[in-house]
């Protein structure tokens, strides 16, 4: 009876471990690009990588069946230790519930390459049979190798039985701005098993349309993505090819800035080495101390916008913060040519 309670393999059956609507709409092809609070589900290293805080919630209906549907929240922050993560997620209904407790912790190796685990409690609930718990772990590597490829490598469940374990190798590119394309290599306790591929086009700032395949089942997913601010919408329809198809609506809140102090000695640069807001890209405005992949998205976005008329402007940049304001007016101009 204890074995039969043991939510060991339960998860798999039902997609419990495809969390999130972003990548779902991608088929699964996340491990690369899980920089962001959905990392405990997809790749716990990329936490390593985090370079804001961010809040998610998420609801998916499996196979269009109330009773078997998911949802879930999680949190993540970077801190002096590397970046943190929470997230609790509930599967099924009263007469069969699944509930998870991980707690993820991802830390740099060296500066592109970073690595993490998550730590997981597992508890089962079945009506008229009783309880039962289990606890497990994974483990991530995440390498920004160029501002354009990430590579990840995964392994789920490693505690495991060897055949429960889910091990994965993990690709995204960014083709051109705007296109970003993903691959996710993935064996259960054996060799390479499934190929999930996935596609992310930005139509417009605020908008972008995803899609994406995997082989064994063969299936395939689309959705779409609604940015304001620093909240985010996704949806995302997964299509089976006997059942109904899952339907995944998830919810971020992201704001930048490290946990650091506020205040600091700030070393400014001579006049001629200042970056220019006018046409730094993100690599320029990366060599800020403080400014990560996420703020300067961010600054670019509102530049292509709104436009900045006054250093005074970058405080109008979604999810700024008064240390990170004053890092960049110390370092920062405006104009193309310096006097």
């Amino acid at each position: 009876m204890v074995s039969m309670l043991c939510p060991r393999n339960s998860r798999a059956e039902f997609e419990f471990r495809e969390l999130g609507a972003r990548a779902a709409a991608l088929a699964g092809a996340y491990s690369a690009l899980a920089t962001d609070a959905y990392a405990p589900f997809w790749n716990p290293g990329a936490l390593g990588a985090l370079d804001h805080r961010e809040a998610a919630a998420l609801h998916v209906r499996n196979y269009s069946v109330r009773e078997l549907s998911s949802s879930g929240i999680s949190v993540a922050a970077p801190s002096k230790l590397g970046g943190l993560a929470m997230s609790i997620t509930q599967f099924g209904s009263h007469v069969y519930r699944e509930q998870e407790l991980s707690l993820s912790h991802g830390f740099k190796i060296f500066k592109s390459l970073s690595a993490g685990y998550s730590l997981r409690g597992n508890f089962l609930k079945i009506e008229d049979f009783g309880a039962s718990s289990s606890f497990s772990a994974d483990v991530g590597i995440h390498a920004a190798v160029t501002d354009r490829l990430d590579l990840a490598q995964t392994g789920m469940n490693i505690t495991r039985s060897r055949r429960s374990a889910i091990w994965t190798s993990g690709l995204a590119f960014k083709v051109m701005p705007g296109l970003t394309l993903a691959f996710d290599l993935e064996g259960v306790g054996a060799p390479v098993q499934r190929l999930k591929t996935g596609m992310e086009l930005q139509l417009a700032p605020s908008f972008s349309v995803l899609g994406g395949l995997q082989t064994d089942p063969s299936r395939f997913s689309g959705g779409f993505r609604l940015r304001h601010g620093t909240i985010s919408l996704d949806y995302a329809y997964r299509h089976h090819a006997f059942l109904p198809g899952s339907h995944h609506v998830g919810v971020q809140y992201s704001w930048a800035g490290l946990l650091q102090p506020e205040q600091e000695s700030i070393a400014l640069p001579p006049q001629e080495s200042k970056i220019n807001l006018q046409t730094a890209n993100e690599d320029d405005l990366m060599k800020v101390k403080g400014v990560g992949r996420f703020t300067a998205q961010k600054i670019i976005e509102y530049r292509s916008q709104q436009g900045f008329k006054t250093i005074d402007d970058l405080l109008q940049v979604p999810g700024m913060t008064k240390r990170v304001f004053f890092l960049l007016k110390g370092q920062c101009i405006l104009n193309a040519v310096i006097p």
